[in-house]
């Protein structure tokens, strides 16, 4: 038998930067407990007669013509934690490294890029914990992927 190597939540962790140059160092958002990195490509789209026959139902085309990221990410609030990802909500691109836990042969590795803080939520329901989510959206190319060691 084969089953998949299926990774844990903690297997996919986001970092933010600090800004610094010429070497940005990168702390864990740990209080980001449920996270999703979204990449997509924008098409235009047209329903195109078949030139060979033309009386076929007409077909989709799509045409690439853009691509975006972004990032989703909620969890429990610790105000220390928080403050740093408030701090991102200035407009200003801010570096976020993601890491896919393993060795490169695995499938583990990184993804780097700039970020704008476009939505940020605090939210606490009937005296329970203070939980928040946030959505940043990339800037720039879809990050590459670069293989761990």
């Amino acid at each position: 038998m084969s089953f998949p190597n299926l990774q844990r939540g903690t297997a996919f962790k986001i970092a933010m930067g600090d800004g610094a140059t010429p070497t940005e160092a990168f702390t864990l958002l740990c209080i980001a407990t449920t996270k999703s990195f979204k990449r997509t490509i924008d098409t235009e789209d047209h329903m195109e007669v078949d030139a060979t026959n033309p009386d076929n139902i007409p077909a989709n085309v799509s045409v690439a013509k853009g691509q975006a990221w972004e990032l989703s990410i909620s969890g429990r609030t610790d105000y220390v934690r928080y403050a740093v990802l408030q701090g991102w909500l200035d407009g200003a691109p801010h570096n976020v490294k993601l890491t896919l836990s393993g060795t490169g042969a695995n499938g583990g590795g990184t993804y780097t890029g700039g970020v704008v803080l476009k939505e940020l939520d605090l939210t606490s329901s009937d005296g329970g914990t203070v939980a928040f989510s946030a959505t940043l959206k990339g800037q720039g190319a879809i990050p590459t992927f670069v293989a761990a060691a």
